[in-house]
C-alpha cells in the first residue's frame, strides 16, 4: 500500500482502492477519505485485509482492489475499557487519543469508541510554467511559491449493541459519527516574466478555506445460523449521511515590477455539500456437500448528492456575483447487484469461482443561473465481474503454496468529478469536473508463491480500459485541471512480502516491489505512449527490549518514474 503526497492511496502500483470498514464501503474519496482514515485511532483496529482480487461478495468498485479495515470487538465478560494517548512532534504537532468501552453480560454486548485527533501539516510547493508561441519560442514565464498550512480537529464516535437472541440468531445496531473542523491557509507569491525573463508583474495571494465536516452512519444487522451443514444468512440495512460546509476567502494583490500596488481583489465562496446513501443487502452461505460451499447475495444502494457553490467577486471595492463559478449540482445514483460464489478446499487443492452482476443508473443535473443554462446527463449500464482462485500446496506440510487468481473490476467516477463547475485553488489554478467521464474497467491476473506463510512472492499483470487521469488545459495563462478517460494502460509488477523473526528481540516486515506502468493515451490524431518503471521498498523493524518495552523503526524508499500527463 502506498499513499502519495496528495493522499492518493494505491495498491501494488494501481490507484482506485475501495476502502471498507468492517466489510462496509466508506463511499469516500480524495481528501475526505484521507482525513477520515487519519482520524481512526490505531487502538480500535484489529486487522487490515488487502485484496487485489476480492471475491464476488464484495462490491466490484475499486480497480486496485479492496482494503478492508476490521475494528476490534471485545469478547470479555463484564465491563472493561482502555485509554490511549498519542502525541507526535515534528515541525508541527499531531495527536491521536481514544477511549474504548465495552460491557458484555448474558445476551447483551454494548460497545463504544470515542476519539479525538489533532492534525497539523504543511506543504511547500514550487511551480514553474513556460508558455510558448506557436513557433515554440517562449512567450512568458510563470513562477509560483505556495506554502500551505493545515490545521484540523476531528472527533469520532462509535457505539453499538449486539443482542444474542439465541445461539443461532443475533441482532445488532451500530452508530458511527464524525465531526471535523479544519482550516487551510495558502500564502503564495506568483512572478510573471516576459519572453526574455524580465519581471512583468507580481501577485501575492492569501487564500483561506474553513471547513466544517460531519458524517453519521446507522446500521441494523441480523445474523441467523440454520444449524450444522444448513448454512447461515445475514441482512444489513445502512444509512449514511455526509454534510460539508466550506467557506473560502481568496485575497489577491497585484503589483508592478517595482512592487507598487496595481489592483486588489477578493473571491468569497460559500460551498455547502450534502450526500445521503441508503443500502440494503443480504448474504447467504451454505455447504452443498462435504466438498463444495455456495455463497450468494443481493445488494441495492441509492445515493443522492447536492453540491452548491456561491461566489462573490470584489475588485477595488466593487462586489458582484461571480456567475461563472456559482452553480448547483445534483447527482443521483442507483446500483443493484447480485452474486454467486462456489468454493472447495481439499488437502492440497483449493478452488473458488464467482460471478457478480451490477447494474448502474445515474442522473446528473447542473442548475443554471443568469449566465449559464441548465444541463443534465443520464447513464445506464450493466456489467459482469468474474473472479477465480486456485491454490495448491506443493508439500503435505503446506510450506510451499502456489496461488493463481483472476478478477475484473470497475472504477466509477466519484460524484465530485462529474460536477462540471470550476473550483479555484488560486487565481491561476482551477479544478473542473467532467460530466462525460465513463467508468474504467480493470482485469487482473496474479501468480504467487508462499513459503511457510512468511514470505510471499507475487507476479501480477493487469490491463485497464478507459483509464481516468488528470488532463491539463491552459487558457490565457490559467491552468485548468480536469479528469478524463485518457485511454488504456497496463501494470506489471513483481513483489516480495516477508515477515521474519531475526532474533528473539528483533523482527521485521519487508515489502519490495518492482513495477512497470504503460499508458496509451489518445492524443489529437495519434497516441502518446508513456512507459515508467519504479522500485519501492518498505521496511519495519520491531525491537522488544522487555515484555513491557518495545520500539519500532521504519524505512521507505521509492525511485522516480514517468507517468502520463495529458496536455
Amino acid at each position: 500500500v502506498n499513499v502519495d503526497q496528495n493522499g492518493l492511496i494505491s495498491l501494488k502500483g494501481k490507484s482506485g482502492v475501495n476502502i471498507f470498514i468492517d466489510d462496509k464501503p466508506t463511499y469516500l474519496s480524495g481528501t475526505d477519505l484521507e482525513n477520515y482514515l487519519r482520524s481512526l485511532p490505531a487502538s480500535a483496529l484489529e486487522q487490515i485485509e488487502l485484496m487485489t482480487n476480492p471475491p464476488a461478495k464484495y462490491d466490484a468498485a475499486g480497480n486496485a482492489g479492496v482494503i478492508n479495515i476490521k475494528t476490534k470487538k471485545n469478547k470479555i465478560a463484564g465491563f472493561n475499557g482502555s485509554v490511549n494517548l498519542s502525541v507526535n512532534q515534528g515541525e508541527l504537532t499531531r495527536s491521536n487519543n481514544s477511549v474504548n468501552l465495552n460491557y458484555r453480560k448474558n445476551k447483551i454486548n454494548v460497545f463504544g469508541n470515542f476519539s479525538y485527533n489533532l492534525n497539523n501539516s504543511f506543504t511547500d510547493l514550487d511551480l514553474n510554467r513556460t508558455y510558448k508561441n506557436p513557433d515554440n519560442s517562449p512567450k512568458y514565464f510563470f513562477n509560483q511559491n505556495s506554502y500551505f498550512k493545515r490545521h484540523g480537529n476531528t472527533f469520532n464516535a462509535k457505539a453499538g449493541v449486539d443482542f444474542y437472541q439465541t445461539e443461532q440468531t443475533t441482532w445488532g445496531f451500530v452508530f458511527t459519527g464524525m465531526s471535523r473542523i479544519s482550516s487551510q491557509v495558502n500564502n503564495n507569491t506568483s512572478n510573471l516574466l516576459n519572453a526574455i525573463k524580465q519581471p512583468d508583474s507580481v501577485i501575492k495571494a492569501e487564500n483561506t478555506d474553513l471547513i466544517n465536516y460531519k458524517n453519521a452512519a446507522l446500521n441494523l444487522n441480523y445474523r441467523h445460523n440454520f444449524g450444522k451443514e444448513k448454512g447461515d444468512i445475514t441482512f444489513d440495512l445502512d444509512y449514511l449521511t455526509y454534510r460539508n460546509q466550506t467557506d473560502q476567502n481568496y485575497y489577491n494583490y497585484s503589483y508592478f515590477p517595482n512592487m507598487q500596488l496595481k489592483s486588489q481583489d477578493l473571491l468569497t465562496g460559500d460551498l455547502p455539500s450534502d450526500i445521503d446513501i441508503y443500502t440494503a443487502k443480504t448474504d447467504y452461505s451454505k455447504p452443498i456437500n462435504k466438498w463444495w460451499k455456495l455463497d450468494a447475495g443481493l445488494k441495492t444502494s441509492s445515493t443522492k448528492t447536492n453540491n452548491a457553490a456561491n461566489y462573490l467577486y470584489t475588485i477595488n471595492g466593487n462586489t458582484t456575483v461571480d456567475y461563472d463559478k456559482t452553480n448547483q449540482f445534483v447527482y443521483k445514483e442507483n446500483i443493484n447487484a447480485a452474486y454467486v460464489n462456489m468454493s472447495t478446499e481439499g488437502k492440497r487443492l483449493s478452488v473458488q469461482a464467482g460471478l457478480r452482476f451490477e447494474t448502474t443508473v445515474s442522473d446528473g443535473h447542473q442548475l443554471g443561473n443568469m449566465m449559464k443554462p441548465d444541463s443534465s446527463f443520464r447513464r445506464n449500464y450493466n456489467s459482469l465481474f468474474p473472479t477465480a482462485y486456485l491454490s495448491y500446496k506443493l508439500d503435505t506440510a503446506g510450506n510451499n503454496v502456489i496461488g493463481l487468481n483472476y478478477g475484473r473490476r470497475i472504477d466509477r467516477p466519484y460524484y465530485q468529478d462529474l460536477n462540471p463547475f470550476y473550483s479555484p485553488l488560486d487565481k491561476f489554478t482551477y479544478y473542473v469536473g467532467n460530466p462525460f467521464l465513463k467508468p474504467a474497467f480493470t482485469q487482473s491476473l496474479e501468480l504467487s508463491h508462499t513459503f511457510k506463510s512468511k514470505i510471499t512472492t507475487t507476479l501480477g499483470y493487469s490491463w485497464v480500459k478507459d483509464d481516468v487521469n488528470e488532463t491539463i488545459e491552459i487558457v490565457n495563462g490559467t491552468y485548468y485541471s480536469r479528469p478524463a478517460n485518457i485511454g488504456r494502460g497496463t501494470v506489471k509488477n513483481l513483489s516480495v512480502n516477508a515477515d521474519l523473526d531475526l532474533t528473539k528481540w528483533l523482527s521485521t516486515h519487508i515489502y519490495t516491489e518492482l513495477a512497470n506502468i504503460v499508458s496509451k493515451t489518445e492524443f489529437y490524431t495519434g497516441f502518446l505512449i508513456t512507459n515508467g518503471t519504479y522500485f519501492r521498498l518498505n521496511s519495519n523493524f520491531q525491537f522488544k527490549a522487555s515484555p513491557t518495552w518495545s520500539a519500532e523503526a521504519s524505512f521507505r524508499y521509492q525511485t522516480k518514474f514517468s507517468n502520463v500527463q495529458f496536455l
